[in-house]
């Protein structure tokens, strides 16, 4: 049977508390993407890579490690069909620079709660 699509996303529970929406790493970092085929009836396989393996690696169970700074793409491809894939693109980080990149976050949405609460008012 044909390969149809691949439903692909990351596993949030191998996912670091706070990290789920803004696709950045800590150097030394695991996580695991998910990739399904369909129809059912099809080659199930998934052939992993990474656009970078000096940055980040992935093992063929979609366990992904990260190694240093900068941005890398992990592509799922359906074994059964190479024009289907889905791919993942994620910025590594050192601790510090995360930390800063949160804090900033933080403090931008308590300010834009803030002013929304202001015309509201």
């Amino acid at each position: 049977m044909e390969v149809k699509s691949l439903d692909f996303g990351l596993d949030f529970d191998t996912v670091p508390l706070g990290y789920e929406f803004i696709e950045k790493f800590i150097i030394g970092d695991t996580f695991k993407l998910n990739a399904k085929v369909t129809p059912e009836k099809a080659d199930q396989a998934i052939i992993w890579s990474s656009s970078d393996e000096t940055i980040a690696t992935v093992n063929q169970q979609g366990e992904v490690t990260t190694h240093v700074d900068g941005t890398a793409v992990i592509t799922a491809t359906a074994a059964g069909n190479d024009e289907v894939f889905e791919e993942f693109e994620f910025e590594v980080v050192n601790q510090l620079k995360l930390k800063v990149i949160l804090r900033l976050q933080l403090m931008l949405n308590l300010l834009l709660k803030q002013k929304l609460m202001i015309k509201l008012i």
